[in-house]
């Protein structure tokens, strides 16, 4: 989620901002605590655009058991959402979703060529759905 309150889902990321530098510069990129030398993620929103962003500008949703019921609704809207659509860069990304109810996880498990390109991130996946 980023802090301007959009949910999204990050499709991949670059160890540093690689967006021209005009998008840099009239983004102001390089006012953020970290600049352009910090981790930018590709992301999808719930309306299906596409989007580049600092991780300065992200926060990670909390589990929706740890939610307002107002929130916990609007998270999985757009869980729901993203689900629904036959959006090209959700199905080349991941392979499945896993959801654990009880605990108000959701993970998009990374397809094959993605879960290669971004080992980590598959195991923290992994450990945030499985570990405690």
């Amino acid at each position: 989620m980023s802090k301007k309150e959009e949910r999204e889902v990050i499709l991949g990321w670059d160890e540093i901002c690689y967006a021209e530098e005009d998008q840099i510069i009239g983004a102001g990129v390089d006012s953020l605590p970290r600049g352009r030398g910090q981790p930018f993620c590709g992301v999808i929103g719930a309306d299906r655009t596409l989007k580049y962003g600092a991780e300065d500008d992200m926060v990670q949703l909390p589990s929706l058991g740890s939610s307002s019921e107002s929130e916990q609704k609007l998270n999985w809207d757009v869980v729901r959402t993203l689900l629904s659509t036959r959006f090209s860069p959700i199905e080349r990304g991941f392979g499945r979703v896993e959801v654990d109810e009880e605990r108000g996880r959701v993970w998009f498990v990374p397809a094959a060529s993605m879960a290669e390109a971004y080992p980590e991130d598959t195991a923290l996946g992994m450990e945030y759905m499985h570990g405690s």
